[in-house]
């Protein structure tokens, strides 16, 4: 199974995928993780997120760019990749 197909099957386990991003935040700056606290997230299984307060949104990928090959830029693991966004 190649790294892409274990990070697509991570993504199909609710479980597996917010235990992903719940890592994924306690790795933040500590001035972002309290915008993820457990009490002030919902988790998006359909869209693959978490939204935290003030607008913070945690995506989850499979890669940085999902539609583009994979490239050193553009590297693929087998757990995906997390990105922070905000909305306006």
């Amino acid at each position: 199974m190649t790294l892409e197909e274990q990070a697509i099957m991570l993504s199909l386990d609710k479980k597996q995928l917010y235990r992903r991003m719940r890592e994924a935040v306690s790795v933040m700056s500590d001035w972002l993780q309290p915008h993820f606290a457990v009490k002030a997230t919902r988790f998006d299984f359909e869209g693959k997120r978490l939204v935290g307060a003030d607008g913070y949104i945690l995506q989850w990928n499979t890669r940085k760019h999902p539609a583009c090959p994979v490239s050193y830029d553009n590297q693929q693991c087998s757990v995906g990749v997390c990105t922070v966004t905000r909305t306006a």
